[in-house]
């Protein structure tokens, strides 16, 4: 149970740290500078925040983070199931 604590903790401070990361850059950018928040800029880094939960659970993954796990990761499954 433990393992599994450590790694909803490492997941959650990756996803949560990551977006607002990007996402509080992204309110200074557009309140410091003449850039809106239409501009390419603040664009790129709303949308890269949002991928957050993503970068952290291919972060979290077993053994690490590789195209070939990830590869892996999304295309092993059951056929049976949901």
């Amino acid at each position: 149970m433990q393992g599994l604590r450590s790694k909803l903790i490492k997941y959650l401070l990756i996803a949560f740290g990551f977006t607002w990361l990007c996402w509080w850059g992204d309110a200074l950018v557009v309140r410091l500078t003449a850039l809106e928040a239409t501009y390419m800029l603040p664009m790129v880094l709303f949308t890269v925040g949002g991928f957050g939960p993503a970068i952290a659970a291919c972060a979290c993954l077993d053994g690490g983070f590789t195209w070939k796990r990830l590869g892996k990761f999304l295309t092993d499954y059951r056929r049976r199931s949901i």
